[in-house]
């Protein structure tokens, strides 16, 4: 009763209206928003060399074309945006947890794209022929496959034994230092 009677009091500063007659000459003259407002973290990040940046604690990747730029990430609870001199360039769900990777493959250089249609079982393959460590030692997610393929394409690049050699030597160890530690 009384904060009806303070609302219709005419107030001196504003031409004689009161606050229920200003209220509803300004804020019921609008119609509501047809979207909610989305709340959104925003945040600076640098593209990695391999075309990924970081945030919230995982990795989005951009255009190639990007790599050492600084963008801006705009993140809200189920989407990440990653924006270059104002200009949206990619756009991925958000991911849940820690190091998981949202890769678009367009954002890929061609020769990734094709190393990335490898299969498990290609990989596997692949490293048995390298040494009996080799797949051991790569868990061959997503991430992996990446250092994998380019190691792949090193030794076929360099077509001699000696990297092949090291890559096993180096596996071997690798396993052997892991059983070590439990």
């Amino acid at each position: 009763e009384l904060l009806e009677e303070f609302n219709a009091r005419p107030m001196r500063s504003y031409g004689g209206l009161s606050r229920r007659e200003l209220f509803e000459q300004v804020e019921q003259s609008e119609p509501l928003p047809e979207r909610r407002f989305v709340f959104a973290h925003w945040s600076w990040a640098k593209v990695n060399i391999d075309y990924h940046v970081e945030v919230d604690h995982n990795l989005h990747s951009v255009p190639q074309n990007l790599l050492h730029e600084k963008v801006e990430a705009r993140f809200t609870q189920t989407t990440v945006e990653i924006f270059f001199r104002g200009q949206r360039v990619a756009s991925h769900a958000r991911l849940s947890g820690r190091g998981k990777p949202a890769t678009n493959p367009a954002h890929m250089p061609a020769t990734h794209r094709a190393h990335a249609e490898w299969s498990p079982s290609r990989l596997i393959a692949w490293g048995e022929k390298t040494g009996p460590e080799t797949p051991r030692t790569h868990g061959w997610g997503e991430m992996s496959v990446v250092s994998a393929t380019a190691k792949a394409g090193y030794e076929g690049s360099v077509g001699a034994s000696a990297p092949r050699q090291r890559a096993s030597r180096a596996c071997h160890e690798g396993c052997a230092r892991g059983s070590r530690s439990g």
